[in-house]
């Protein structure tokens, strides 16, 4: 779209592209009710283990939530879903819908990696 403005009494024309914005959290009922209650986003570039890990970091857990009770924790980097992957919401979003008995997460905790198995 182009965008006519007034600016120190001279008119100048703006070219403005409109596109889609950019998904920065993901609420984990948005992809499994076994998630509800974790907020999921990039790893933070001020996390120690930004340069260490990639993945999906959670972000925040509601105490008592169906994630909280499964472990999750704040700060986890999910690294792989169901021994695929994750470095996006796209493909964390398909490994845990490509679940069929419970969904395995490789997390990296501080300098731990561990697994979790949800049902």
């Amino acid at each position: 779209m182009e965008l006519t403005v007034l600016r120190d009494n001279k008119e100048r024309a703006i070219k403005a592209v409109i596109t889609e914005s950019k998904q920065t959290t993901l609420p984990g009922e948005k992809i499994s009710s076994l998630l509800a209650g974790a907020v999921f986003g990039p790893i933070d570039e001020s996390s120690p283990m930004s340069d260490q890990a990639e993945g999906i970091m959670v972000l925040d857990v509601t105490v008592g939530s169906p994630a909280a009770r499964t472990g999750l924790r704040k700060d986890d980097i999910i690294v792989s879903v169901n021994r695929m992957p994750v470095n996006d919401f796209d493909s964390f979003k398909n490994a845990v819908k490509e679940s069929r008995k419970g969904i395995l997460m490789n997390i990296q905790r501080g300098n731990t990696a561990l697994f979790i198995i949800i049902q």
